[in-house]
């Protein structure tokens, strides 16, 4: 890649909103001793969620002048004539198999099927783009992409303390920073709050990065990315956009003027959170992403791995999670029991980005714990059995995998796990797998 610039950190509260508390005595300690108790745990995001945005609400008409209040507009709204790149996609969705079987009306289908947009895009003139954000600063607005409903979409950024937004009357509150230091002609935005995240990146950004790469006639413009993105994934880009394009990097709050802003509409999406408040409603999106991409994508990348050939086809694979978070209890149980049945045991992090494509390009069978890693699956033929094992818990996002595996003319196997205690607390819970519900799910593959 011929170019990956630096722009220098702004102190400012963008940044240093969330850290500061981080770095206090109580933040401290919570890290240190608390975090790992499920009730403080979910105590502490609780009251941050809902009392940050009350005190900062006041904070600024105490001191307005610290703080930006400007309107969210929709980038369909905002953008005149965006070229279509593709046309809209339906993906069917049918109900995944469940195990334990009477354990399936846990899952409630949100749709037999969902509606992917086209992919268009679009240019915007004199745009601020922001590091860790997918949200563009222009004019008087702040542009959105068309999928997001903030009403029941809570994001990172709101999350992180970077600033806050009132979903009814559609405002950001931004806290004030000096302008972006750096300003460039062209240039086309792949900054994303989650892109840090292997699986938002590889489903969400990843495939737009390649659909536009994929434009011979873009090739002037500058890709912007966040800066510190995962070797892996500096490597998935290479490998979709080539060596020869110019990046920029931007880290956390970092900004840069575009002139002529090239901006794609997304090409899949999940919600980062549900809205604090607003989790009983009905209509949260499980996520959607576009068939199109994927596939295309797939095929591409795949085509490098023709040549490598080192594994044998067929591979039964279990996936060995390292987290602090959402890990069976009973792992080494389980590995043990797969491995004397001819599995193969992988721990992605550890492996580069290609040869996590090998593995599950050539699997047959795979299992493993939800999580980021499993994302993978979007390289799976058709006929892989794709087993995930999940806690039971009501506010579970069970169609995410679903839908995924589905733009892909796949489908997922769910082995429903219950938490140490009885029943699972939150979403990050440990939750103990039963042996027996999991050979069940596997039967004819082992």
């Amino acid at each position: 890649m011929t170019s990956s610039l630096k722009i220098q950190s702004n102190e400012n509260l963008d940044v240093k909103t969330l850290s500061y508390f981080q770095r206090s005595f109580f933040g401290r300690l919570y890290k240190k001793y608390l975090r790992e108790i499920p009730f403080v745990r979910s105590s502490a995001l609780w009251a941050w969620k809902r009392l940050f945005p009350f005190g900062m609400k006041l904070y600024s008409k105490l001191r307005s002048e610290k703080f930006s209040h400007t309107p969210l507009i929709k980038f369909s709204q905002y953008v005149v004539d965006p070229k279509i790149l593709y046309s809209r996609k339906v993906v069917v969705t049918p109900m995944p198999d469940v195990f334990p079987k009477y354990l399936r009306h846990h899952l409630l289908q949100p749709h037999k099927e969902y509606d992917f947009p086209e992919i268009v895009c679009g240019i915007v003139e004199n745009a601020i783009v922001t590091g860790a954000s997918n949200l563009i600063d222009v004019n008087d607005y702040v542009v959105c992409h068309d999928l997001i409903n903030f009403n029941l979409d809570y994001t990172s950024e709101e999350l992180h303390g970077r600033f806050i937004i009132d979903a009814e009357k559609l405002i950001v509150t931004k806290f004030l920073f000096p302008s972006a230091e750096l300003e460039i002609e062209n240039g086309v935005i792949f900054t994303d709050a989650v892109s840090r995240n292997y699986a938002h990146f590889l489903t969400e950004v990843l495939p737009k990065i390649f659909l536009f790469s994929a434009n011979k006639e873009n090739n002037a413009s500058s890709l912007i990315i966040d800066a510190g993105l995962h070797q892996n994934l500096v490597e998935a880009i290479e490998i979709v956009a080539g060596l020869d394009v110019d990046l920029i990097g931007l880290d956390i709050g970092e900004s840069v003027q575009v002139k002529s802003l090239h901006v794609l509409s997304p090409v899949g999406y999940v919600p980062f959170e549900k809205r604090p408040g607003k989790e009983a409603l009905p209509g949260h999106s499980h996520g959607i992403f576009s068939s199109f991409a994927l596939l295309s994508m797939r095929d591409h990348i795949t085509a490098k791995i023709s040549d490598l050939a080192t594994r044998p086809k067929k591979l039964k694979i279990f996936i060995r999670r390292n987290s602090e978070y959402r890990n069976v209890s009973n792992a080494a149980e389980i590995e043990k029991l797969l491995v004397a049945r001819g599995f193969f045991v992988i721990e992605p992090e550890k492996l580069s980005f290609l040869e996590q494509v090998e593995f599950f390009a050539n699997a047959e069978v795979i299992v493993g714990a939800t999580g980021a890693a499993l994302a993978n699956l979007i390289f799976c033929a058709a006929t892989t059995r794709i087993v995930i094992l999940i806690a039971r818990y009501k506010h579970n996002s069970y169609f995410y995998w679903q839908n995924m595996a589905s733009a892909c003319g796949n489908r997922v196997t769910y082995v429903l796990g219950e938490s140490e205690s009885g029943a699972a607390k939150t979403i990050h819970s440990n939750f103990y797998v039963s042996p027996k519900f999991l050979l069940e799910a596997l039967n004819g593959y082992c």
